[in-house]
């Protein structure tokens, strides 16, 4: 096992060299192209990151062995919660992180086209996104991404001007972190997370009335104001969660990451060009695969202990993102193929924000006591099948409103706010959604 463990460590370094080393200067990729692409892979993360939290909306993590046992379809659901494991969970979070680093380098671009200040623009930018994050967090769903986000884009934007070895050794770094993390936590013995989760569960425990299980009961709960108040409390318990995982590390090296992948889309035509792309393919399958497999195991075959956690940081760090590439880079093919498929997720990617949101608040409708009280009923293949039920309206609805506005209604509330001024939403004249499709409006 450790000189497998040592072989896979190995190839996923060589992954990142690889991708370092490979700067070939090439013709730039028509604006039209890189931006539509960019919503269709944006609209595609946006359904995978929903199937992923739709496990802990809907109470899927709290149910009991017997529970899940009780189900219509037992072994569909655990079926299906492995491939969660393997495929999805992790992968697509990389994705839309490195789609954020990806959208500073295009911003930056049209910046210096119109000559003005990058630096004064992304931080109002950033500002905007932690004003709506924590609205998202404290009042909606402890599991928030945005807010995270911000923060980490208020440093990504420092290194805005760092050369792409530079950024990519950076990544590399970073993406070790999370291990020296745990090293820290468990081997030094400073646990400086754990206060955090005590004062979560103690808080939780005052509000519910002396019940122990903490989670279920934040879902079962019907008062819409002890809610709010487990909700706010529940920001303690997300941070504690983000500083455990090194989470921090992760998503600023997905950042780096994606601000080389734009340089390399704007200047060298990363999206035309197929053989590097079907070796970033090869590679991210080849090493991030058999790590996940090996993470899998981790979760669902090894006894839990503070080794487990050690092999699931390992396996995780090392295999989420080179499968996350891989992603991006099977997609980048598909599209040079002009895919009539892709083009369904692209009106949800132009409208990302607004979809993520509505997500959350469609699931504590659906799930919570405060709601329709869904929650611990349902396998993970219907509560599949609901997600994907939803997301298919978000396709039609998404379609509907860019035929007749230049933005979702977050993005536009968003853009107000980074450019302090009133922003027309409504077309000048309305288009048919096929034209809305190919003339995107970078946000």
């Amino acid at each position: 096992m450790e000189r497998l463990n040592m072989l896979f460590i190995v190839l996923s370094f060589k992954f990142l060299a690889f991708i370092m080393l490979t700067n070939r200067p090439l013709r730039p990729v028509a604006k039209s192209d890189r931006i539509l692409y960019l919503d269709i892979l944006r609209g595609m993360a946006i359904l995978f990151i929903f199937l992923a939290n739709s496990l802990p909306f809907s109470g899927w993590w709290d149910l009991t062995a017997a529970e899940r046992d009780a189900m219509s379809f037992p072994m569909l659901d655990h079926v299906l919660e492995v491939l969660c494991t393997i495929f999805i969970d992790g992968k697509w979070y990389s994705v839309f992180s490195i789609l954020f680093g990806i959208g500073l380098v295009v911003q930056m671009h049209s910046m210096r086209e119109r000559t003005a200040s990058f630096s004064r623009f992304f931080t109002r930018r950033m500002l905007g996104l932690l004003l709506i994050g924590g609205l998202h967090l404290f009042l909606l769903w402890p599991g928030d991404i945005l807010t995270l986000y911000a923060l980490i884009g208020l440093v990504a934007v420092a290194f805005r001007n760092a050369s792409d070895k530079r950024l990519l050794r950076l990544a590399i770094f970073l993406l070790c972190m999370p291990l020296i993390n745990w090293l820290v936590l468990y081997v030094v013995n400073w646990n400086y997370v754990d206060p955090l989760f005590e004062w979560f569960f103690m808080e939780i425990k005052v509000l519910s009335g002396g019940r122990e299980d903490g989670f279920r009961w934040m879902l079962e709960n019907q008062d819409v104001g002890l809610f709010l108040k487990g909700t706010i409390r529940g920001s303690a318990m997300r941070l504690a969660m983000l500083l455990e995982s090194g989470r921090f590390f992760k998503v600023l090296a997905l950042f780096f990451i994606g601000m080389w992948a734009g340089r390399a889309i704007l200047y060298r035509n990363l999206l035309g060009n197929t053989v590097l792309l079907n070796q970033i393919a090869l590679w991210g399958v080849v090493v991030g695969l058999p790590m996940n497999l090996l993470r899998a195991y981790a979760e669902f075959g090894m006894d839990q202990s503070p080794m487990t956690g050690f092999f699931y940081e390992l396996f995780y760090g090392l295999g989420t993102v080179p499968l996350a590439c891989a992603y991006t880079a099977l997609l980048a093919l598909a599209f040079q193929r002009r895919s009539t498929f892709g083009m369904l997720f692209a009106p949800v990617g132009r409208m990302a924000l607004s979809n993520y949101l509505a997500q959350t608040i469609l699931s504590i409708t659906i799930y919570y006591g405060i709601g329709f009280g869904f929650a611990f009923q349902f396998g993970l293949s219907q509560i599949w099948l609901i997600s994907l039920t939803i997301y298919g309206c978000q396709i039609a609805l998404s379609w509907w409103w860019l035929s007749h506005f230049r933005f979702g209604p977050i993005e536009w509330i968003w853009r107000q706010m980074t450019y302090g001024k009133w922003i027309d939403i409504r077309h000048k004249q309305v288009k048919a959604p096929a034209a809305v499709e190919l003339k995107v409006v970078k946000s």
